[in-house]
């Protein structure tokens, strides 16, 4: 009996339109269309009244569910009904549709053309599985797994899944990516953003644009962090490193009214195998921040009785290591 007075139920959504890559707000409606047999009313020039429906969402591995019931306005011909569901309570609010075993019942009576009740007694209640396109309702949500990933969004996982524009990529990086010690660099730092066209840059929480610069006077990490309004974002970092210089190098003046004359220098800290000559046997110098601590090796053997004397050089403080004996050249090494 159920199935000669619903002839048909289709369960379908609304359109909601799309601009380009952009997702309009999605709608709360499913649209459910059906046939009443017999219709209401026989006659086409009659008014007719209003039937009043109940629908309700409800899936057998989970309690909750939704209902709501509606008046539905029927053609007083041919029995069709139109009815746009979900509106209050909202449907997207509920979580009977994430298992993907919902369906939905439709529960009605009414009065035919003729006076009589339809059915005659109770009420008329149909079953209908809600298949893939009621998931779309699903589209605000603010995560979205697919295939084990999980995306902020619809139009993030709709693009790794047509392979537009997911994953999302940078790079950065920092020109000088070194600096000395008690000096001021004018860095400039440089980045692209791969597969997505980003509406935010941020440099160290500062929006800007590539080139960037910037002067350094210490060691600074440059965090990139970019984004758009569709959910994607990728980070990428690079540094600038500041180190002190040591100077080295044969003299036959002591450096330490000028330690920057001593004909060798370098940035760092350790180093191995450093070469130092002079045309004459002289003392060898070794100049470091006093805040080190240097150990000598040398290919002339186990060097005892360096002395010492101050400096200062950008600022800092230095101290000035002397060798115990002359030398016209050496091969040492130092180390910290």
């Amino acid at each position: 009996m159920n199935k000669r007075i619903f002839r048909s139920l289709m369960v379908g959504l609304i359109a909601v339109a799309l601009g380009g890559m952009s997702f309009a707000a999605v709608s709360p409606y499913i649209n459910v269309q059906g046939k009443l047999t017999p219709p209401p009313k026989a006659d086409a020039s009659q008014s007719y009244g209003t039937v009043s429906m109940v629908f309700t969402v409800t899936s057998p591995t989970i309690a909750s569910t939704w209902t709501q019931t509606k008046d539905i306005q029927v053609d007083a011909t041919t029995g069709i009904f139109n009815a746009a569901i979900g509106d209050s309570p909202s449907l997207l609010a509920s979580t009977v549709l994430n298992n993907g075993d919902a369906k939905l019942n439709i529960s009605l009576s009414y009065t035919d053309a003729s006076n009589n009740r339809v059915p005659p007694s109770g009420l008329i209640s149909i079953d209908e599985s809600l298949n893939s396109a009621p998931y779309a309702l699903r589209a605000d949500a603010p995560n979205v797994t697919y295939n084990n990933p999980t995306y902020p969004n619809v139009a993030a996982a709709l693009d790794n899944l047509f392979g537009a524009v997911y994953p999302a990529s940078s790079s950065i990086a920092v020109n000088p990516n070194q600096g000395e010690k008690g000096t001021s660099v004018p860095v400039v730092v440089t980045w692209t953003v791969s597969n997505f066209t980003p509406t935010s840059q941020k440099i160290n929480g500062i929006e800007a644009t590539s080139p960037y610069q910037d002067t350094a006077t210490d060691t600074k990490t440059y965090a990139l962090v970019a984004s758009d309004n569709s959910g994607h974002s990728a980070t990428a970092s690079a540094a600038i490193n500041f180190y002190s210089r040591i100077f080295y190098g044969i003299s036959d003046t002591a450096p330490n009214s000028n330690i920057a004359a001593l004909p060798n220098s370098y940035l760092g800290s350790s180093n191995s195998g450093l070469n130092a000559s002079s045309g004459t046997a002289n003392y060898l110098y070794l100049a470091c921040p006093s805040s080190m601590a240097p150990t000598f090796s040398t290919n002339l053997g186990t060097w005892t009785g360096w002395t010492t004397s101050s400096a200062t050089y950008n600022g800092l403080a230095y101290t000035v290591y002397k060798s115990p004996s002359t030398v016209t050249s050496a091969t040492f090494n130092v180390s910290f």
